[in-house]
């Protein structure tokens, strides 16, 4: 059978794009119990409770990150956020709160908006599908926006994977009492500084010991 929703979402960021938002849900949910759309650092997202198609014992909530184009609005892949045995009759979520609270057949229990700090590198952080997650260059965390310093500034807060820093050191070994000039290349390249920072190598012997020296040259 056919499923389809229509879900009045926040106001969004393009005045010119109706804010009714049609979602068809035709190959993911067959019941929908539930919907609930809003807003949280600039990104729009949209909750919804429903049955499985094949068991009906069982219970899910999915959430959908809705953005915009120059024409329309356009649905993500859903993300089952939670798993529930009774149907999930209401979702609530109030500005400022850092959770959705689910109220099923049977019980009442929170999903918190984002779990950012689980991610421990840029690949797993970048890669996720929650909107709200973001990779911080320069603090080599996986944080929100908000909590990213600088993070409106060009490379500092990523969410692609193929912006995610690598590098290589050439030569990749060297002897510490020989100076020599170290080529580190970084891909896709380094946040550029703002007022008063500056680059320098770290480096880290085998006995445990480092040291720090001035990048001479930044390409």
């Amino acid at each position: 059978s056919n499923c389809a929703g229509f879900i009045t979402p926040p106001a969004l960021s393009t005045p010119s794009i109706s804010e009714t938002l049609h979602v068809d849900l035709e190959n993911t949910v067959d019941r929908i119990t539930s919907t609930l759309a809003l807003t949280v650092d600039d990104s729009t997202l949209l909750y919804v409770g429903y049955t499985d198609r094949m068991d009906t014992s069982i219970h899910f909530v999915g959430r959908y990150h809705i953005t915009s184009t120059s024409t329309n609005l356009q649905l993500g892949d859903q993300t089952v956020v939670a798993e529930t045995t009774s149907a999930v009759r209401h979702l609530q979520w109030v500005e400022g709160m850092e959770y959705i609270y689910v109220a099923t057949e049977e019980e009442v229990f929170r999903i918190p908006l984002e779990q950012c700090s689980t991610f421990e590198d840029c690949d797993s952080c970048a890669g996720d599908s929650n909107p709200l997650c973001g990779w911080c260059t320069v603090e080599s965390k996986c944080s929100r926006s908000s909590e990213c310093t600088n993070s409106s500034q060009p490379m500092r807060w990523v969410q692609e994977t193929a912006e995610c820093i690598a590098s290589v050191v050439d030569p990749a070994t060297f002897v510490l009492d020989n100076p020599q000039n170290i080529t580190v290349t970084v891909t896709p390249g380094l946040p550029p500084p703002l007022d008063g920072e500056s680059y320098e190598c770290y480096f880290a012997t085998d006995s445990g010991e480092s040291f720090f020296t001035d990048a001479v040259e930044i390409v």
